[in-house]
């Protein structure tokens, strides 16, 4: 007997807003997000932007050390709303 399998694959963006500058972002944890490439910004508080299938979710962050070319890795906190 086959069965069919019905899958889903969700669309994800996530870019993070500092003032006028918009990165994209490759990847996302709980205390860090990854650029797709490397930025340079100073120490600021930001605003991640994730939308999974169409919905958008918002949260604000603070990036202590700020972005540099040779840390793609960047270490931020998030602010409580």
């Amino acid at each position: 007997m086959i069965t069919a399998v019905k899958s889903h694959s969700a669309i994800v963006t996530m870019e993070l807003y500092a003032g006028n500058v918009r990165v994209p972002l490759a990847q996302l944890g709980p205390d860090f997000a990854i650029p797709v490439e490397a930025v340079e910004l100073q120490p600021c508080e930001a605003e991640i932007v994730m939308t999974i299938d169409g919905v958008m979710t918002r949260m604000r962050v603070f990036l202590q050390d700020g972005m540099t070319a040779d840390r793609r890795r960047v270490p931020l906190s998030k602010i409580p709303s």
